[in-house]
């Protein structure tokens, strides 16, 4: 009986913590200090990259159309990537290498 009791009490006490981090306030989006979109976007669709073991993946990369080095994103899903790109896009507008 008193496993049981124990039990119920730990349930409660997650169900509490869960309410309360639910309707936690968080962090409203801040537009106006996001990077500005100063670069055209240079895409390549569909280029295959060889994976070490030998397993090809086909990829789309998204780079900000000037010479130089950028950072990278990686986006990733198992599922279809066409749903990625307007992200992509994104973040090659404001200087960064995309990939999906």
């Amino acid at each position: 009986m008193d496993a049981i009791r124990l039990g119920s009490r730990y349930a409660w006490t997650l169900l509490v913590v869960l309410v309360v981090a639910r309707s936690a306030p968080g962090q409203p989006p801040q537009a106006e200090k996001y990077s500005s979109a100063d670069y055209g976007v240079v895409e390549a669709r569909n280029e295959r990259v060889e994976m070490r073991d030998g397993a090809k993946l086909v990829v789309d990369v998204f780079r900000p159309d000037a010479e130089g080095r950028f950072a990278g994103v990686l986006c990733q899903t198992p599922y279809d990537k066409n749903g990625l790109a307007t992200r992509a896009k994104w973040f090659a507008e404001r200087g960064y290498v995309a990939r999906r």
